[in-house]
Parts: structure tokens; C-alpha cells; sequence
């Protein structure tokens, strides 16, 4: 593989731009927090809910928790597909 140029002139800019490289990464190391920390949610709102007990308002908080993970999920997910049809050739 060639070194990324810096100029990033060429019309297939998506082969050796040092730019697309960064930004590749970033977005990569992005999605790999959300993934985590969507996770983590998922299952600290799952044990809130198993320990809530019959306290309604903490199985509802419980719920919230979920709900809010799964929902920053999907924006992450429209979020990624509407930079992948912006930038000509993809972001990846």
C-alpha cells in the first residue's frame, strides 16, 4: 500500500487521503463507544428493572433507561447512514 498523500487532489480521493484516514478512524472508534455505552445501558436499565421490585416508579425509570439506549441507537444508526449518502463514495 502506498503512503496517504497529503494534497489529497486525486479524484479517488477515498484510496490515499491522509484526511479520509483520520476521519475513517474517528468514526470507527465513534461507533465502537456507542455500541459500548448503548450496551451498558441496556443493561444497567435491565438490572434497575430486575431489582425495582414492585416499586412502580422505579420500574418505569428502569424502562426510560432502555428505551433512551435503544433510541440513541437507532440516531446513531440514521446518523451513520446519512454521512455514508452525503459523502460521495462513503465514509468507509
Amino acid at each position: 500500500m502506498s503512503a496517504p498523500k497529503d494534497d489529497c487532489k486525486d479524484p479517488d480521493i477515498s484510496k490515499d487521503c491522509k484526511i479520509v484516514e483520520d476521519i475513517t478512524l474517528l468514526i470507527n472508534v465513534l461507533s465502537a463507544a456507542v455500541g459500548v455505552v448503548v450496551v451498558g445501558m441496556i443493561i444497567a436499565g435491565g438490572i434497575q428493572y430486575s431489582i425495582s421490585g414492585d416499586d412502580p416508579q422505579a420500574v418505569a425509570k428502569a424502562k426510560s433507561r432502555i428505551t433512551s439506549a435503544l433510541l440513541a441507537l437507532v440516531v446513531f444508526i440514521f446518523s451513520y447512514a446519512f454521512l455514508q449518502w452525503i459523502v460521495p463514495g462513503g465514509i468507509l
